[in-house]
């Protein structure tokens, strides 16, 4: 019995020192001088509202009435045309100019004029830009033939792709922000206006976004990660910086006040589990994982905060060193 009893004890008291160490683990101090040389900032997280979103991909298209095919009814051999894909055309801009002797008829008002021609010139019916060209000078092209498609640039939009998961967070005249897989740190801005009826194969939904201005660097085909903002909710916020990430978790610094110990003031902080959701220009949401916190109530480190993780680490790695 008597050895039984020196086992509890032995499990007690490894369980305290346990727990002690997990306590040290979190627990930070800093001298006068040691905060002197950080940038951290101490204070209380603001209540904001912030907007949800979901992420998702798609790409730019255009509606069959915004891809317009340009031919002639009469036939002829392509005169004349400085069309390439990509160039940029206004209405009224000349494309291409059709000869055949048999069009002599056909342009009356050269014929009213007293001039005659064996030519017609075909003029763009939109703004937009010359998406494809399939004919070249010299070659004859019957009224079956197209000779090249235009863009109208007002119908460009984003077709996105939205899971069945997703798709009831979804309503028209949500904002969609969008950027191209070269220029990231570019964001363009869209709307909203239609959502798919079906659901396809791979579950998921197809979700039709308008522009909100016209963007001169987007081309039908171009792929786009796009986050659709689904809503606001009003929560606690800090500022990114203040939130550190540290063995797949999320932690933030509470301010513990200060003390001196031997003759030395201490700043006192410990190391705190948090959830972190939206975030935007710099700013993220937070709550609490298992502590009971009163965010609005409590100082914390808003600023800098991976000081305070690396000097965690390091005084872990020095204690370590030390056994």
């Amino acid at each position: 019995m008597a050895g039984c009893g020196e086992s509890s004890s032995e499990e007690k008291t490894g369980e305290k020192a346990g727990q002690h160490s997990e306590e040290n683990e979190n627990h930070i101090e800093l001298t006068n001088e040691q905060l002197k040389n950080t940038n951290i900032v101490i204070g209380k997280a603001e209540m904001r509202s912030l907007g949800s979103e979901i992420s998702v991909n798609g790409m730019i298209d255009v509606p069959p009435q915004g891809n317009i095919s340009i031919n002639i009814p009469y036939g002829g051999f392509l005169k004349y045309t400085e069309m390439l894909p990509g160039t940029k055309v206004k209405k009224g801009q000349l494309l291409a100019v059709i000869e055949n002797p048999m069009l002599i008829g056909v342009n009356l008002k050269n014929l009213k004029a007293g001039k005659i021609s064996s030519t017609v010139n075909i003029y763009s019916p939109v703004t937009g830009q010359v998406r494809e060209v399939f004919s070249n000078i010299g070659k004859y092209v019957g009224p079956e033939n197209i000779i090249m498609d235009v863009t109208d640039s007002k119908d460009l939009h984003v077709e996105l792709t939205v899971y069945e998961s997703d798709i009831l967070k979804v309503q028209t005249g949500q904002k969609i922000r969008f950027n191209l897989a070269n220029k990231p740190e570019s964001w363009k801005e869209a709307e909203v206006y239609l959502i798919g009826s079906g659901v396809r194969d791979d579950r998921s939904i197809t979700v039709h976004g308008h522009l909100s201005k016209e963007y001169e660097d987007l081309w039908p085909g171009m792929f786009v990660n796009a986050r659709i903002e689904t809503g606001t909710s009003d929560s606690y916020t800090l500022l990114e910086n203040a939130v550190v990430r540290f063995n797949m978790k999320n932690y933030i610094f509470i301010s513990k006040g200060s003390n001196k110990k031997d003759g030395v003031e201490k700043h006192n902080f410990e190391m705190v589990e948090v959830k972190t959701g939206s975030s935007e220009a710099g700013i993220i949401q937070i709550s609490t994982v298992e502590q009971e916190l009163d965010f609005k109530k409590v100082a914390k480190v808003v600023k800098d905060a991976n000081t305070l993780l690396a000097t965690a680490k390091n005084s872990e790695n020095e204690d370590g060193h030390a056994h």
